[in-house]
């Protein structure tokens, strides 16, 4: 149906839930979310409700993986920090 949205919000790229047009890099955005999971064991923008959630895409700093998991290098939170460029 034309105007929704599908899909998981806290994985969507910010044009995306913008309602922008979007193009691999939104794909890149939710390989980037998918990573900071698998490095720390949290979501980085999900939130209680959608607007929220959708703010955090938007607008919330990203907490590098090494502050919440020591072990991981910083090499990847220079990786999941590109991926999750909003620019």
């Amino acid at each position: 149906m034309a105007g929704t949205i599908k899909g998981k919000l806290q994985y969507m790229s910010p044009e995306q839930v913008s309602g922008k047009p979007v193009d691999a890099r939104s794909d890149v955005f939710a390989l980037g979310v998918v990573l900071y999971e698998l490095l720390t064991g949290l979501r980085p923008f999900q939130r209680e409700e959608e607007l929220a959630t959708i703010m955090a895409v938007l607008t919330d700093a990203i907490v590098p993986p090494s502050e919440i998991r020591p072990d991981v290098p910083e090499e990847l939170d220079d990786i999941v920090a590109r991926a999750l460029e909003r620019d």
